[in-house]
């Protein structure tokens, strides 16, 4: 099969037969569910459908700039955007295995509260109002108007304390919400089984230190030395990014899948027996 995409970096050509599979499985794992969206878009009628459906698009773009990241040796950098990757794949599994009462429900309502917030920091910037009425002369008018209108709709869901609101669309913390998805699942599943809190103590944990740039960013940890004495990072993040990225990748369109009812679990399940021969394969070289 050939690559969806030809941008990928030198990196892949030097280790084309540890990295291909890989890529190629995120690759396929992808198409299968956009060639059934084509197919069955009259399903994204569905307000919940629709959304996982986005939740998919939004997780192909980040997948996609970790595998190129990857491949053009910036590995550390897409160890930090995996970080996001499992964020993506926690919350699309969380909404997916949860009532809807309260997930998916309270995923889509809080929508106005980050709005809110955002136009209630820029209205508190003096300067950026300034700016702002150089070009839009009703600007504050603008504002006032959207941001009652806003409010009139998030007093009905989310409450309001000193004109705060409940600061998530969940009171879980990622860990906890990997945690509760967990323990919601078809412990019978071979995929969905996989256990997220797992990937939250380790990938999550570590690329912290990057997301944030603490101290450990900067040490051996993530960095090495090249024989003239160059900095560069620890290739081992190379497969790890690809490896872990295309497990992501197969549960979050398997579970998107059969949630929309697209009746092709056992593309996937093929495609996670491919993942599970080629990680024995690569790790037994």
């Amino acid at each position: 099969m050939n690559y969806d995409n030809t941008g990928y970096g030198p990196i892949l050509n030097l280790l084309e037969s540890e990295l291909s599979p890989f890529i190629k499985i995120s690759e396929r794992a992808y198409r299968y569910f956009i060639e059934t969206v084509n197919r069955k878009s009259h399903l994204l009628i569905n307000k919940r459908y629709f959304l996982i459906n986005l939740l998919v698009s939004n997780a192909k773009n980040a997948s996609y700039s970790i595998r190129l990241l990857s491949t053009w040796g910036q590995p550390i950098e897409g160890y930090a955007l995996l970080r996001i990757r499992l964020e993506q794949l926690i919350t699309s599994s969380y909404l997916i295995h949860d009532q809807v009462s309260n997930a998916v429900e309270k995923f889509i309502s809080y929508y106005p509260v980050i709005e809110y917030n955002y136009l209630k920091v820029n209205d508190a910037n003096e300067n950026l109002k300034l700016a702002l009425s150089i070009f839009f002369p009703d600007a504050n008018t603008l504002y006032n108007e959207r941001m009652n209108e806003l409010r009139s709709q998030i007093e009905g869901t989310f409450q309001i304390k000193n004109d705060k609101y409940q600061r998530k669309w969940t009171e879980h913390n990622i860990n906890k919400l990997a945690e509760l998805r967990d323990s919601l699942v078809d412990q019978n599943d071979r995929i969905s089984k996989i256990k997220m809190l797992d990937y939250y103590n380790t990938i999550y944990r570590l690329s912290s230190s990057i997301v944030h740039s603490v101290i450990a960013s900067i040490t051996k940890l993530f960095l090495g030395t090249s024989s003239e004495g160059v900095i560069k990072p620890h290739e081992i993040y190379v497969f790890i990014d690809l490896v872990a990225v295309s497990l992501f990748d197969i549960i979050q369109c398997y579970e998107a899948a059969t949630y929309l009812k697209f009746n092709i679990e056992d593309k996937y399940l093929k495609l996670f027996d491919d993942y599970i021969y080629q990680t024995k394969r690569m790790f037994d070289q």
